[in-house]
Formats: structure tokens, sequence, C-alpha cells
């Protein structure tokens, strides 16, 4: 998942991999790593945001295609949800005073 975090993915995709079912797949990734498959993988497209945002190579929306977001707003949504900041308050920090 962490590799391919930028593709849609889908349990029973992931389930199927691993020769399990959608609700085993759910019920073991979620004991493994204390969060939903769902959970996990918005959290590794916000670091991967947050990385890209530290290259400033892209523009935001770019960055939200890049790394799986369905749209800018969705990358916003995450952003805030899982740091307290939108991704431009995110990255006007960084630039400013240089805090990752």
């Amino acid at each position: 998942m962490a590799a391919e975090f930028a593709q849609p993915l889908s349990i029973a995709r992931l389930a199927r991999m691993i020769h399990r079912t959608p609700l085993q797949f759910l019920r073991e990734f979620s004991q493994l790593l204390g969060m939903t498959p769902h959970a996990f993988l918005v959290e590794t497209r916000v670091q991967a945001a947050r990385s890209m945002m530290r290259a400033d190579t892209h523009s935001l929306a770019g960055i939200a295609h890049d790394c799986g977001f369905s749209h800018q707003s969705h990358m916003g949504a995450a952003f805030r949800k899982t740091l307290g900041l939108t991704p431009s308050q995110y990255l006007a920090r960084i630039r400013h005073t240089g805090k990752q």
C-alpha cells in the first residue's frame, strides 16, 4: 500500500493479494497497525504531499493529483484532519519558519 499510495486501491483487491476475505484483511490490518487501511492510505498520502511541498516543485493542485487525492479540496480536508492546518497554511509555515 505504501508504495502504491497514489493509485486507487480497493479492500477487495488488497485482500485477494494476501488470500484473505475483505473482512479478514480489515481486521488483521487494523490489529497490526492500529488504524484502518483507509486511514493508513490517507496518512501516507499526506506525508508524501508534505515531502513534495518541502521540495517546492509542484502546485498544490499538482501535488494533490500526484499523491492520489481526488482533488485539491480532498487533500485540504485530509491535511486539516491530520495536521490541523490547510495545505496553504502548512506551506506558509515551512517557508517562513522552516518547521516541518
